[in-house]
């Protein structure tokens, strides 16, 4: 029989009203003794004056970095303008809501996407984005058709994908995406807590309000989005898992990008001198200092290698400060840890990652890969040159991930 591929079958149909309530997971419910002590905890707190000052400023401390550092999308979406970079590698200064605007409606028209919002456990309006897919005949895809929910990395909105053609690689399953709280036009500001409740509620609306099987979901985590939906997974032992391009924990994460960005500043000093020269002397002078430089291996990825004690030193003073950066993590209860989470998942799962030390954003030392044990390891390195952490792979790329995780 031959089969019309221009058949359409009609819009898969999202009730936006009544709002979609998710119920508080049974694995976050405190056992009573925990209620007794958070009881007792709060009762000193109020008696005794400077452990209630100390905990409301802790918990400030909480939200003031959940805003401008862990989940810095809340405060990047407030700005009047930013910059939209073009696929050519140039930017373009814009008004962010035209941009949002242009970007919600573009995925509506050129997709089928359907604007849906839901309540948290936590009682937080969150704000997303339906992609209906279609299968190998050009059919639009039921709203209980496999499904992926894609969980975003720090500064990611629903609203960036079309402008950078995020969506049409992976076309033969339905998508869903929301913005975390306090993102455009979700609601509260971001905490630990909060989007470990965000990811589960939004599986309880694939579940419960699309009527997914919970076999056909593919959770995809992007950066940091990764830690949201490695804790997902390891909750829900029927769902698959695409770890994409994250890390082992946030204290690794801070960790090592901080000894990066601090060893390659105090470097800087030193290095200057030769790119200096590089610039303003003779191309006789040039030549001689470019062969003096790679010779003696003065520096290397903007980082000073010779003499070796300045350079020690410089790598020492560096990792010293990284690592009480990364305790704030602890400190300040945001450090998730994907790592931990990884080993109890149960489903069919996997790693992406780049080629070593090709993530411009990631050091591969705090990748998730690096981190895991070897016989707990599924994964997939992509040594496409052109590929960034950023970056949307290339179709035939997604199309075997994807395939490998059964899609």
């Amino acid at each position: 029989m031959k089969v019309d591929n221009n058949l359409k079958l009609d819009q898969p149909i999202i009730e936006k009203k009544p709002i979609f309530q998710a119920s508080y997971p049974s694995y976050l419910k405190r056992s009573l003794l925990r209620k007794v002590i958070n009881l007792i905890y709060d009762i000193l707190s109020i008696i005794f004056l400077p452990i209630g000052i100390c905990r409301y400023i802790h918990y400030k401390i909480h939200t003031f970095l959940g805003y401008y550092l862990f989940v810095p999308s809340q405060a990047y979406s407030k700005k009047e303008k930013i910059y939209k970079y073009l696929f050519n590698g140039e930017k373009q200064l814009v008004l962010q809501k035209d941009y949002l605007n242009e970007g919600r409606e573009g995925l509506k028209k050129e997709f089928g996407a359907k604007e849906i919002n839901i309540k948290t456990a936590g009682g937080e309006k969150l704000n997303g984005i339906f992609i209906p897919g279609k299968n190998s005949f050009g059919r639009t895809l039921n709203k209980d058709a496999p499904l992926i929910i894609h969980f975003l990395g720090q500064l990611g909105r629903y609203e960036d994908l079309w402008h950078y053609d995020a969506m049409s690689n992976v076309r033969k399953c339905n998508i869903i995406i929301f913005n975390n709280s306090g993102v455009v036009k979700s609601e509260g500001r971001a905490s630990k807590k909060g989007l470990l409740i965000e990811a589960d509620s939004i599986l309880q609306y694939a579940i419960k309000k699309l009527r997914v099987p919970i076999k056909d979901i593919i959770i995809h985590g992007h950066s940091f989005g990764g830690c949201q939906a490695t804790f997902l997974a390891s909750k829900y032992k029927e769902v698959k898992l695409l770890n994409d391009r994250s890390f082992a924990t946030v204290e690794k994460a801070m960790y090592y990008m901080a000894q990066k960005f601090f060893h390659q500043l105090f470097s800087s000093f030193f290095i200057m001198p030769f790119v200096l020269i590089g610039k303003l002397a003779p191309q006789k002078v040039i030549d001689k200092i470019e062969s003096f430089v790679k010779f003696h291996k003065i520096y290397d990825d903007e980082k000073l290698l010779r003499p070796r004690t300045l350079a020690f030193l410089i790598k020492a003073v560096s990792s010293i400060i990284a690592y009480f950066i990364g305790k704030i993590a602890i400190i300040f209860d945001w450090n998730l840890e994907p790592e931990k989470y990884w080993k109890r998942v149960r489903g069919k799962k996997l790693i992406v990652c780049l080629a070593d030390g090709k993530d411009e954003t990631i050091p591969f030392e705090a990748s998730l890969l690096k981190n895991v044990n070897k016989q707990d390891r599924e994964f997939m390195r992509v040594l496409d040159p052109e590929a960034m952490h950023w970056r949307p792979f290339k179709k035939e790329i997604s199309n075997k991930i994807f395939r490998t995780l059964g899609l």
